[in-house]
């Protein structure tokens, strides 16, 4: 039989050379990085700077979309393109958003088209809808459904509704514009803010702040409320720009920039 005593001496004699072999390891020695070192990551290049960019956060489905001036793509989770819709030059062949809406053009506006506002509506039926309103065609909007392999944008703009002088349908403007959508009792709400001048005010106008909805008839907006406007005499001496907007609660924020005081 084992005496107490030897079983206390073989537990000091493994702890003690336990303890002492924490003290004969050699430390790591410190390496400093190594800039040289290149990296394979996947990646998707653009070939003009990204104005917008709107992500899915499905389970199992992360992709994004990314709007460039003239197009949308569609880029998968391994940032592959898997699709993509031309919205521009106007008058161009190419141009899928231009061949959606019957609008007149004015000769003189520019042709290539700036993706101002870039929306995904997750709660659309069947298919999410990614909602997209562009610098031309007076600032109108079109929507594709996003589950479909070959997407085809649907103009958001009812020719009978708008005019030069009043048009409900027009929401971005050149300058910069800035939208934070809302569900609402399974409504989809736009809050829209716009920087504004004397001619966008004007033909086909477009508005400072106004929130709008989408017709149950997918063809265009219907006014929520009826908008404000900088005063007209103060729209090319006074720029508003729109940085950034977001809800939280019951209220919609636009941060914005601006001058104290109109110049003279």
């Amino acid at each position: 039989m084992v005496t107490w005593a030897a079983l206390l001496t073989v537990c000091i004699w493994i702890q003690t050379h336990t303890a002492s072999g924490q003290h004969i390891c050699p430390s790591t020695p410190r390496r400093l990085v190594d800039f040289t070192v290149k990296y394979s990551l996947p990646h998707f290049q653009t070939d003009k700077p990204i104005q917008n960019i709107a992500v899915n956060h499905e389970e199992h489905h992360s992709d994004v979309y990314v709007a460039c001036q003239n197009v949308i793509s569609e880029v998968s989770y391994n940032m592959e393109k898997t699709w993509e819709v031309k919205t521009g030059p106007v008058g161009s062949t190419d141009c899928e958003t231009c061949l959606a809406c019957d609008i007149e053009i004015d000769p003189a506006d520019p042709v290539d088209t700036d993706n101002e506002v870039l929306l995904l509506d997750m709660s659309a039926f069947p298919l999410p809808y990614l909602y997209i309103c562009g610098s031309t065609q007076h600032g109108i909007c079109h929507f594709i459904e996003i589950g479909t392999p070959e997407p085809k944008p649907q103009c958001l703009f009812r020719k009978e509704n708008n005019s030069p002088t009043a048009c409900p349908d027009c929401l971005a403007s050149p300058l910069g514009t800035k939208v934070t959508t809302v569900d609402q009792s399974a409504t989809l709400l736009f809050f829209v803010a716009a920087s504004v001048n004397g001619k966008v005010a004007q033909k086909y106008p477009r508005r400072s702040i106004s929130a709008v909805r989408p017709l149950s008839t997918e063809d265009g907006f219907h006014m929520v409320m009826e908008g404000l406007t900088v005063l007209p005499n103060l729209q090319d001496s006074y720029k508003i720009d729109y940085i950034y907007s977001f809800s939280t609660g019951s209220y919609v924020y636009f941060l914005s920039l601006q001058r104290e005081k109109p110049i003279n």
